[in-house]
C-alpha cells in the first residue's frame, strides 16, 4: 500500500513539474472579421485592452487564422511627437518570449526633425506633415520577405500598415502581419501556441552636455600633437582648420550635445486563438 502511496505521489509531482514548464499563456483574442487597414478605429472595440504604464498609450492585439492585428491609440501629445519623430517598432516572437529577432519599424524615425522646433504654433501642422512623411516601413527577420524597406502601398506584400490623426486628435496605428511570415508555416490549430508581441516607442532622452577639450587653431595639442590649420577631418568651424576658442573668457572646454533615444516595451505573451472554418 505504502508503495503505491509513493508512485502515486511521484507521478503527480512529475505531472505538475511537466505543466508549469509547458505553462500556457492566456487565450488572445480571435478576430472575426478581418481588419481593414486604414487608420481608422471602426474595427476595435474601445477602450483598447491595454495600456502603457503611463497610461498615455492603448493598443490592442488580436488575431484570425490568417493574420495578427495591431491598433495603438494615443492622445497624448508627447508620446505622439515620439511616434511621429523617433519612430515606433513592434516585435514579434513565435516562441512566446521576448526575443527581438523579427520587427516592423512604422513610422520610421524622421531624420531631420531634431532641427525644426515644436511650438504651439506649429505642433499642429507638424503632426500632419511627419503623418504623410510616414509612407514606408522597415522589415527584420520575416519568413518568406527581405529585410529592407517597403512602401506602405505597396500591394506587393502582405504585410499593411497605417498612421492617421482622427477628428478627435488621437493619433491612430494600425498593422496586420501573415502569421505565415513570422512563423514561417501556415497557421493550423496545433500552431495554436505561446506568441508574444512588443510595442516600442522610442522616445529621446533629455540632452546632455558633453565637455570635450578645445585649442586653438595653431599650436600644441594633447600629447604635442601639433593641431595646424590644414587637419582635414578634424571637428571645427572656419576655412583652413579648427575654430579658435575664446581664450579671453578662460574656458578650456568646449561642449557638444548628445541625443540618445531610448526604448519603452510593453510585451504581450498570448496564446495565438484558432478558430476551424
Amino acid at each position: 500500500m505504502k508503495n503505491t502511496v509513493w508512485v502515486l505521489a511521484i507521478a503527480a509531482i512529475s505531472v505538475s513539474v511537466s505543466s508549469c514548464s509547458h505553462q500556457m499563456s492566456p487565450e488572445g483574442r480571435f478576430q472575426d472579421r478581418p481588419v481593414i487597414v486604414d487608420g481608422n478605429t471602426d474595427d476595435w472595440a474601445f477602450p483598447l485592452r491595454f495600456s502603457n504604464e503611463a497610461y498615455t498609450l492603448q493598443y490592442n492585439v488580436t488575431n484570425d487564422n490568417e493574420n495578427i492585428y495591431i491598433c495603438v491609440v494615443t492622445k497624448d501629445n508627447a508620446t505622439q511627437m515620439n511616434i511621429l519623430k523617433e519612430g515606433m517598432s513592434v516585435y514579434f516572437d513565435p516562441k512566446g518570449k521576448d526575443s527581438k529577432s523579427i520587427s516592423l519599424v512604422f513610422p520610421v524615425k524622421k531624420t531631420n526633425s531634431e532641427n525644426i522646433p515644436v511650438n504651439g504654433a506649429n505642433k499642429k501642422a507638424l503632426k500632419h506633415q511627419y503623418v504623410l512623411e510616414s509612407d514606408f516601413y522597415n522589415t527584420i527577420g520575416f519568413n518568406g520577405m527581405d529585410n529592407g524597406q517597403y512602401a506602405v502601398k505597396d500591394t506587393k506584400t502582405s504585410i499593411r500598415t497605417a498612421l492617421k490623426l482622427d477628428k478627435d486628435s488621437g493619433l491612430v496605428y494600425e498593422a496586420s502581419v501573415p502569421i505565415k511570415n513570422i512563423t514561417g508555416k501556415t497557421f493550423t490549430a496545433k500552431q495554436a501556441k505561446n506568441f508574444s508581441v512588443d510595442i516600442v516607442v522610442n522616445s529621446i532622452v533629455k540632452q546632455a552636455k558633453v565637455a570635450r577639450p578645445s585649442y586653438t587653431a595653431k599650436g600644441p595639442g594633447p600629447q604635442g600633437m601639433s593641431l595646424g590649420g590644414g587637419n582635414k577631418g578634424m571637428r571645427g568651424g572656419g576655412r583652413g582648420g579648427m575654430r579658435s576658442m575664446n581664450t579671453s573668457q578662460g574656458n578650456n572646454q568646449s561642449t557638444e550635445k548628445n541625443t540618445v533615444s531610448k526604448e519603452t516595451d510593453n510585451w504581450y505573451q498570448f496564446k495565438l486563438a484558432y478558430k476551424n472554418s
